[in-house]
């Protein structure tokens, strides 16, 4: 978002991001984006119960009114801090006491709530007071009027993803091949691993590699180095290539046949603009389980859970390259590369009105 701003409007655009957790100082939400990885472990249970317990409009209220005479005085400095013509939220947690924190202190700011999830979308995301919602799917658009938000008010623009995607959609392979220096010929199966992967993702590429696919396998772990230390250790009868966080990830999707992933919402929009199949192996419970329902039915990947069956899948597409392409193409069908400028300029329309 920051990035298109600025491309679109220049220095007229200033844009500061914030972490509201860290912003609150008050234990234990600075604690919070450390926390996550473990929230999301023992099969996602801790924060599949939280997820639910407060994903309705009614209980997501309730939960935010009981944090409000806590993070009250947090919120009001942090607005004061931070004057702003537009704030813009992407995580649901903060929304209801954002909105209730303003209007306590009289501003006329107006805010702005951009849904991540591609299906099932928090309710907090559409929390009162809010000016705009922008929303991936439709299915989170009906979602959102369903739970309240006002019809005019819920925009359907797509997932926001960086502009690099755009721009690398039209990439020939062989071209982004020869821009990473991979191999022209055969094909490439991408295992993109992050926190969720350290489990599940070693144990896949395992039972690939067991299989002697005719397939160049490429695991990139990001910023993962527990991750990318086991990967290391693996005895494999295939050939693994191992890269840790890759600027170029636009590049890298366009020169993969087969994208082995969660269901990250981001990542799933990468997958589609590119144009590329996925394979989800993992997804946070009910946040995520909607993004696998809304793959698998479009045809534009497959749910594969089990690290055995997740490598018969894998195999399989190998050999066949028809459905490799029309899985592909259902994927791109499912793209909206141009989100983040919609989101952009409804963001500075707010701002500037």
């Amino acid at each position: 978002m920051r990035e298109e701003l600025t491309r679109l409007y220049g220095a007229a655009a200033q844009v500061k991001l914030v972490d509201i957790f860290k912003a609150v100082k008050r234990w234990p939400f600075p604690h919070f984006p450390a926390w996550w990885p473990w929230m999301t472990r023992l099969g996602g249970g801790p924060w599949r119960a939280f997820y639910q317990l407060t994903n309705t409009p009614r209980w997501a209220a309730t939960f935010s009114g009981l944090l409000w005479p806590y993070v009250k005085a947090p919120l009001q400095a942090f607005l004061r801090q931070h004057p702003a013509e537009l704030l813009v939220s992407f995580h649901p947690v903060p929304n209801y006491c954002l909105a209730r924190a303003r209007d306590s202190l009289g501003l006329r700011t107006p805010l702005m709530s951009v849904a991540q999830d591609l299906v099932n979308v928090h309710a907090a995301t559409f929390a009162p007071g809010y000016e705009l919602y922008t929303v991936p799917t439709a299915e989170a658009r009906a979602r959102a009027i369903k739970w309240g938000a006002e019809a005019q008010r819920v925009q359907l623009t797509g997932a926001p993803i960086r502009r690099c995607f755009v721009t690398g959609q039209d990439i020939p392979q062989q071209q982004a091949r020869l821009r990473l220096e991979l191999p022209p010929a055969g094909k490439i199966v991408l295992f993109l691993g992050n926190h969720h992967g350290n489990e599940t993702l070693p144990t896949i590429i395992q039972q690939v590699a067991r299989r002697r696919p005719q397939a160049h396998l490429i695991a990139l772990t990001g910023r993962n180095r527990q991750l990318r230390r086991r990967l290391e250790d693996l005895t494999l009868p295939a050939s693994l290539q191992l890269r840790g966080f890759v600027p170029e990830m636009a590049t890298w999707m366009r020169a993969a046949d087969l994208i082995v992933t969660k269901a990250g919402p981001n990542t799933l929009a990468e997958a589609f603009v590119m144009g590329r199949p996925v394979i989800l192996y993992a997804a946070i419970p009910g946040q995520e389980t909607g993004n696998v329902h809304y793959t698998v039915q479009h045809g534009a990947g497959c749910w594969a859970p089990r690290p055995a069956e997740a490598a018969a899948v894998i195999v399989q597409l190998l050999a066949d390259p028809a459905r490799r392409l029309e899985m592909g193409r259902r994927a791109h069908a499912l793209a909206r590369p141009h989100a983040v400028t919609e989101v952009a300029q409804a963001a500075w329309q707010l701002a500037i009105r």
